[in-house]
């Protein structure tokens, strides 16, 4: 039987459809990916003097480390699916399926990347199994 596994991310969080058959599993993980709002510098004490700048690198190192960490977590949540289905709003599907691209030991027969805004659990699981019925 073949897995087939949909997967809507955003920075906050992924929701994993996963069907085996007509039997699906759902799966919501949080990402504890912080959101950084770096509060910089330190005036001089002459007016109008040098302004010390913060770095901002460390607070990027930071989220990319984090990011790579929930990425893991849904690579070893997903397993080895014969057809992967990657959607959401902005990037971070498209930084997911280069990871898995990068990561993966072996290749998904089909690997599919959509846009999509923000859906409620039933709306998930109803575009996966539209998406599917289309690769079937």
């Amino acid at each position: 039987m073949e897995k087939k596994v949909g997967i809507w991310i955003d920075k906050r969080k992924a929701f994993i459809v996963s069907f085996l058959g007509e039997d699906y599993n759902t799966k919501e993980l949080p990402s504890n990916i912080e959101t950084f709002n770096p509060k910089g510098g330190a005036r001089s004490k002459v007016a109008y003097g040098p302004m010390d700048k913060m770095n901002e690198k460390a607070y990027l190192k930071k989220e990319i480390r984090q990011t790579q960490l929930f990425f893991k977590q849904i690579e070893k949540e997903i397993g080895k699916p014969d057809h992967l289905f990657l959607f959401g709003p902005a990037q971070m599907k498209i930084e997911l399926e280069k990871y898995l691209k990068r990561r993966m030991d072996y290749k998904p027969e089909t690997m599919v990347t959509e846009p999509a805004d923000s859906m409620t659990d039933n709306q998930m699981v109803a575009k996966v199994r539209d998406a599917f019925q289309l690769i079937d």
